[in-house]
């Protein structure tokens, strides 16, 4: 999908609102960003598996509760667990959701799962320290915001930042507005791509660029910046959707429809039925992702302990 700045420019000629003072940008990426959450929240209704990430933690003997993706949809949105006993590959095995009551707090090699509070707490207590359990969870998806400056020097110091300083010559000026009471800002490439994922900020020095970073934060395995890299303020932000292209029209026809609705416009009631037919053809589109055919799954989990 295009910049959001472009679809920002579209919204404004469609809906003839090009007055950058009348109406700022940041309330069309307001439109942008409710269109966003709109669509997957939707979609993820009745596809689950169209956004599935998955994610693969150390097992700690002796402890049951481990937290979920900070990115996981609405915190618990959580598909399949499984356990490794090893840590190999080979070894994993699913385990079963159970309710808190079901709960047996014994020791062993784990067969069941509980979802609660952005946590799976597994059941029961493992106690190989060598064990992993591998998580499939739909990820909410990421937010929109606009290009607010571009990396000069970045140096890390193993999985720290060491030193974080934006280009203050560069003709994508460093954004003031955006960077006030600002916590966490993400680096990403030209095309959206997470390099590094919501790095906290105790301050941002725009006549300078120098970013000062939180004390004691540390990026995650395989993620880097380098110069030319472009900030976006807020945590897991991007300035791409991570919608394929056709929902394109979707996100400009939703902003537009609050545009018109904002300015008592009389076109708002055809763009929001224009707005819906939109809605139930991309839900559509997605059934097709999710067509081939799938087999009942038979198992027991008392089949690993044989």
């Amino acid at each position: 999908m295009r910049l959001v700045d472009k679809l920002i420019t579209q919204i404004r000629r469609q809906t003839e609102n090009e007055n950058e003072t009348a109406i700022l940008d940041s309330e069309i990426l307001q439109y942008l960003n409710d269109a966003h959450e709109r669509l997957h929240a939707v979609v993820s209704a009745k596809y689950p598996k169209i956004f599935v990430e998955t994610k693969e933690y150390d097992i700690v003997r002796g402890q049951a509760d481990y937290s979920l993706p900070t990115d996981a949809f609405l915190g618990n949105k959580v598909l399949n667990v499984e356990y490794s006993y090893t840590g190999d590959t080979d070894d994993y095995y699913p385990l079963e959701p159970i309710t808190l009551k079901e709960r047996t707090n014994y020791s062993g090699y784990p067969v069941n799962y509980i979802r609660r509070s952005g946590k799976i707490t597994l059941d029961p207590i493992p106690d190989s320290p060598s064990g992993k359990i591998r998580v499939e969870y739909v990820k909410r998806i990421r937010h929109l915001d606009s290009r607010r400056g571009v990396v000069d020097i970045i140096t890390t110091s193993g999985s720290s930042i060491a030193s974080l300083v934006l280009d203050t010559s560069n003709a994508i000026a460093i954004d003031s507005d955006a960077f006030e009471d600002v916590e966490h800002v993400c680096l990403v490439d030209k095309n959206g791509n997470s390099k590094i994922k919501n790095i906290p900020v105790d301050s941002i020095d725009t006549s300078t660029g120098s970013v000062t970073i939180t004390s004691g934060f540390e990026f995650e395995s395989g993620e880097s910046a380098s110069s030319g890299d472009y900030v976006v303020v807020g945590e897991d932000t991007s300035t791409h959707s991570e919608f394929p292209r056709n929902c394109e029209r979707y996100f400009i026809a939703y902003a537009s429809w609050k545009l018109l609705k904002r300015d008592s416009s009389v076109d708002y009631a055809e763009q929001q039925q224009e707005l819906l037919a939109m809605e139930d053809d991309i839900i559509n589109s997605f059934a097709d992702v999710d067509d081939d055919f799938q087999r009942i799954p038979v198992y027991s989990s008392f089949d690993y302990w044989e």
